[in-house]
């Protein structure tokens, strides 16, 4: 394909390109502005292992092991249940005006309550498991490569809600982490062996996670992709003569007499019977 080709084929769908093209930018752009934006709390946690040796009965511990065990504990439900129960945070919104419901509220419950009888989907959760549900979601904790040490972080529309829901995991974490390994066994012998400390508490970031840049640049070459190749699927299905050579090459050896403008629908039509 010559650049000639490539030129004929932007004008000739210079509209559905541009379309699409400002269509996606445009609403990628509004989306990242209206959407609340996410701020990303952290915190470490330092994981000590006492080396010593090991009875012949009890199983060698791995360093892999041991920081994936810890991950596990940090991000269990026990430990995020507790947290949702010492902070309360679905008590902490603004308290809804009494009233009769309106009618596109009541229109919504009946139809969601024929979807839960008839098994469709399932019934509304309480705010606090909605709270459990979504910390489980969002809460990771990470091991460090090569180290002791297990990265925790916690994404909130909140800056200072984030730090304190990952602070109260921590410590929550260490508190419950000794009845973990309460048994009597390998997980006592583990519990005697490894100890954890804070070593960088969870502050309010001051920044959000993510730039508004970055995701507008994502929207734009999006955009710009998703325009082309609509145009190129369009170009493929668009069996049109567009010019006299196209149509010599359909019809060999058959002499054009005459072609016909196309009439744009902007253009102005002639009325039967007008003056000249």
């Amino acid at each position: 394909m010559s650049t000639r080709d490539i030129l004929v084929f932007l004008f000739k769908w210079k509209g559905t390109i541009f379309g699409w093209f400002a269509l996606v930018a445009l609403t990628v752009t509004l989306a990242v502005y209206i959407m609340p934006r996410t701020y990303l709390a952290q915190a470490r946690v330092l994981i000590e292992y006492d080396p010593s040796p090991v009875p012949a009965a009890m199983p060698r511990l791995d360093n892999n092991v041991i920081m994936n065990s810890e991950a596990e504990v940090v991000v269990s439900r026990p430990v995020i249940a507790a947290v949702v129960d010492q902070l309360r945070p679905y008590e902490g919104g603004e308290e809804e005006e009494e009233g009769e419901p309106g009618v596109l509220s009541v229109v919504t419950g009946s139809l969601r309550q024929m979807l839960v009888e008839a098994g469709l989907v399932d019934p509304p959760m309480s705010p606090r498991e909605q709270w459990i549900h979504s910390l489980l979601q969002r809460l990771r904790a990470q091991p460090e490569v090569s180290s002791a040490i297990l990265t925790l972080t916690l994404p909130d529309t909140d800056p200072q809600r984030a730090a304190v829901l990952l602070n109260a995991v921590i410590h929550q974490y260490v508190a419950r982490r000794p009845a973990v390994f309460a048994a009597k066994g390998p997980a006592q012998f583990y519990r005697t062996q490894t100890n954890t400390s804070i070593v960088e508490p969870a502050h309010p970031p001051e920044k959000p996670a993510m730039a508004r840049l970055p995701l507008i640049m994502v929207g734009i070459f999006g955009g710009a992709i998703l325009a082309i190749g609509i145009a190129m699927l369009r170009e493929y299905f668009d069996k049109t003569v567009q010019s006299p050579e196209v149509a010599e090459s359909i019809l060999p050896g058959v002499p054009m007499v005459g072609s016909i403008e196309l009439c744009k629908p902007w253009m102005p039509r002639v009325r039967r019977g007008a003056r000249a």
